[in-house]
């Protein structure tokens, strides 16, 4: 193993991080490539100021945070650097638990406790794999699909072949380089030419609802034989997002539900399942679900005032919840955290809104214009989606009686916080 690997360790125990620092150290690796962060919040601060070639991620972080909450951020953020081994520690190998990880594709599982050499041959042979794909993919970019095809010739009809295309097919399209998806699209039809390597199909899969050719997704959706509960589940994903994609709503809904019952652990999937639920008038549905959506979301990385005023305003639709008060709603939604200033921002913007229900106008318009000075004192750069499709619906609401002053805001509604990989209706 090189010494030039930087390596980050997630892990809540401060022993436990010691005692797997002093175990990667006895495989040669310098002290100061090494970093350790005790919680989500603290990795990803980590990770926007380095690049890291490997990553060691606990499962149970803690106060409720997980680390399938921290890969689902630093992929949702666009932080994973490209091709980085990704280790998911664990002593609970339960099949639910593995089942949350496989969305985000991690490089391998560590079940405690784990030894020297468990570890070493481990991140060696990952290491091999990934010098192999690196040259792949450098490969293509000096001499193309066909150089690729030279160089894999003695690794034709077999499992590292069909691997490492799909991997060069896969980095290809994360860089959404519309030029290559022409290539990426042939390279894997090569592979299915030769197997049907479920891998290269869904990676296709993606690549056709990329593109929106729903002509040639669908029956390859349906052809698409997994029997990986793992890759069932992506399956299930990409069956949803086309669905939605083609506004079939109720059937997207269904897929993404079937999703959900294999794995609980998205958050975001949950937050599209309640968004679809309200549109569609499901009140039974969401109140199931904004209930799992309280106890995942207190003390994750995704404890924030912006997902707790999206389920707010979604309960004060509801007949039993329009009438109780906006600090009452908010207090249950977040266990009776303490308001901070961000979350007062969202509480007047709520209570406008709350207002224009009961044709409070002048009542709507002083904590309206109330949420918005809070709100651009905080959130200076980008405010968020949550607070401006809110905004958006609130002006809607008010536009005879507040066109006046409404008329100089511009709202822009972009509800892709609630659809994962970047997917929106």
């Amino acid at each position: 193993m090189t010494n030039s690997q930087s390596i980050l360790i997630v892990d809540d125990s401060a022993i436990i991080q010691q005692t797997t620092k002093l175990i990667i150290l006895k495989a040669n690796l310098e002290a100061q490539r090494i970093y350790c962060a005790s919680n989500p919040q603290d990795a990803v601060k980590l990770y926007q100021r380095n690049l890291f070639d490997i990553i060691f991620i606990d499962f149970n972080l803690g106060l409720g945070s997980t680390g399938l909450q921290l890969l689902e951020r630093l992929h949702f953020n666009k932080l994973i650097t490209p091709n980085p081994l990704i280790f998911i520690v664990t002593a609970d190998d339960s099949g639910s638990i593995l089942m949350g990880f496989s969305e985000y594709q991690p490089t391998d599982y560590l079940i405690k406790p784990f030894r020297l050499e468990t570890l070493t041959a481990r991140i060696n042979y990952h290491l091999n794999k990934r010098i192999f794909d690196d040259a792949v993919f450098n490969t293509y970019h000096s001499k193309g699909w066909f150089g690729v095809q030279r160089f894999l010739e003695n690794h034709s009809y077999c499992d590292k072949y069909w691997s490492g295309v799909t991997t060069l097919a896969k980095r290809l399209l994360i860089n959404n380089d519309i030029d290559k998806f022409d290539d990426i699209e042939m390279m894997l039809e090569d592979i299915l030419q030769q197997n049907e390597y479920v891998p290269a199909q869904l990676l296709l899969a993606q690549l056709l609802l990329t593109q929106n050719k729903f002509e040639q997704l669908t029956p390859l959706l349906t052809s698409i034989n997994s029997s990986s509960s793992k890759q069932h589940l992506s399956l299930l994903d990409l069956k949803a997002r086309s669905a939605i994609k083609q506004n079939r709503i109720s059937m997207g809904y269904e897929f993404w539900l079937a999703a959900h019952k294999l794995s609980r652990n998205n958050l975001y999937r949950l937050f599209g399942l309640i968004w679809i639920e309200f549109c569609l008038q499901h009140d039974t549905e969401i109140e199931r679900h904004i209930r799992e959506a309280c106890a995942t979301l207190r003390y994750s990385i995704w404890d924030k005032p912006q997902n707790y005023a999206f389920l707010v305003w979604v309960q004060l639709h509801l007949s039993a919840k329009k009438n109780v008060s906006v600090e009452k709603l908010w207090g249950i939604i977040n266990q009776q955290q303490k308001i901070t200033k961000h979350d007062r921002a969202y509480l007047y913007l709520l209570q406008a809104y709350q207002a224009t229900e009961t044709q409070s106008n002048l009542v709507a318009y002083r904590d309206f214009m109330t949420a918005v000075s809070s709100i651009e004192a905080i959130e200076q750069h980008e405010v968020s989606s949550e607070f401006l499709i809110i905004g958006f619906i609130l002006q809607f609401n008010s536009i005879n009686a507040l066109y006046h002053e409404f008329s100089t805001l511009t709202f822009k509604f972009n509800p892709s916080f609630l659809f994962p990989n970047g997917s929106t209706i």
